[in-house]
């Protein structure tokens, strides 16, 4: 799930907030880096991209591993099988 602009707006205000010393003193609100609204680019837009896309992956590489829900749910007794 995407948050909206306005969260990850805050999440990057946020950030320089509680790190002064990573405002951006050349850009207009000092958190650009993080997030830039009109883009919508930035560290935080690309790291939610990246963590959507590898949970993505992780999701695909569960369900494939499950393909077998019609099998039976017990081990063979490996005596009955003689």
């Amino acid at each position: 799930m995407i948050p909206p602009v306005s969260v990850t707006t805050k999440y990057a205000l946020g950030i320089i907030s509680l790190f002064p010393s990573l405002r951006d003193p050349d850009s207009d609100n000092g958190y650009e880096h993080f997030y830039e609204q009109q883009s919508g680019s930035g560290y935080l837009a690309w790291r939610i991209k990246t963590v959507q896309c590898n949970s993505a992956a992780q999701t695909r590489r569960s369900s494939t591993s499950t393909a077998h829900q019609d099998s039976p749910k017990r081990k063979r007794d490996e005596a009955a099988a003689w």
